[in-house]
């Protein structure tokens, strides 16, 4: 296990969530729980942490932000070849449509090569099974539990044929190829915050290489795709409502990019130390 103690290792966290590029100048206060799993000596106690991260993170979705901080980067660190915890397929049609999220398309088959079938059959929304690598050795398929797997159904409060596009998103998906650097340390972690509903509704419902439903979306508004590109703004407040609608319905933590998250976390007052910078664990 490296040198650094449990508690230089929070706060390093704390800074470094605090500093992060996207949440810079959020309260500090707001708190971070820090998982030190150090000693996680094979692929079975990788993933025992990984379930432990997102049932404590969810928190009936009351999102926790938290931290799993795993070995230094080495050649001898496991290695998830997931992005995320929680992330949903794609499959490849005979006739070249996209069915699932198209960013997962490449994972998607590597995962199948090892041998897994989605139980259901392809879907839109299917949750992918982690994939972790030891250091020597063949990469080993976990399925998550499906009960860990908290998910909000997409509605909008005032048109009603939105429930009928089936949309729906996991309430927290903890990002699982971070680095957080300490001193002179690397380690590798997975971490999450809280979902941004603009993220959701302006990136993955609806760019190109995502779920592109933008069009969709306007005919169902019946707005005029036209060469005005407001239309594109409707859209986009529109589905900026039922996402923020659905979260909060649903009493799961969501901010946007005009207010904080709801419901707030409780106040904790962490001490300032280190900082981290992002990058795959590969």
């Amino acid at each position: 296990m490296d040198g650094h103690t449990e508690e230089a290792l929070s706060s390093a966290a704390a800074v470094a969530w605090h500093h992060h590029a996207r949440l810079a100048g959020w309260p500090m206060q707001w708190p971070l729980t820090v998982h030190d799993r150090r000693g996680c000596a094979d692929t079975d106690d990788v993933f025992a942490a990984c379930l432990e991260h997102l049932a404590q993170a969810t928190n009936d979705g009351k999102v926790r932000p938290l931290i799993t901080v795993f070995a230094p980067r080495t050649d001898r660190t496991h290695r998830i070849w997931n992005s995320h915890l929680v992330r949903y397929g794609c499959w490849e049609g005979r006739d070249g449509d996209l069915l699932g999220d198209p960013l997962n398309l490449e994972l998607t088959g590597a995962i199948e090569a090892l041998g897994w079938r989605p139980r259901g059959g392809p879907g839109r929304f299917v949750p992918l099974p982690l994939v972790i690598e030891p250091p020597r050795g063949r990469p080993r398929l976990y399925e998550v539990p499906r009960e860990l797997i908290l998910e909000v159904p997409i509605t909008h409060p005032e048109y009603d044929w939105f429930a009928r596009l089936g949309l729906r998103w996991p309430a927290v998906s903890p990002v699982s190829g971070m680095v957080l650097r300490a001193g002179h340390s690397r380690y590798a972690a997975v971490f999450n915050g809280w979902h941004a509903g603009h993220e959701l509704s302006g990136r993955s419902f609806v760019e190109f290489n995502r779920y592109n439903l933008l069009l969709r979306i306007a005919r169902g508004l019946m707005v005029e795709s036209d060469d005005d590109a407001r239309w594109i703004d409707r859209v986009a407040t529109e589905l900026a409502r039922a996402v923020d609608h659905s979260y909060r319905t649903a009493g799961i933590t969501v901010s946007d990019h005009t207010a904080l998250p709801y419901p707030l976390p409780p106040p904790t007052h962490p001490t300032p130390a280190f900082t981290h910078q992002p990058s795959p664990w590969r």
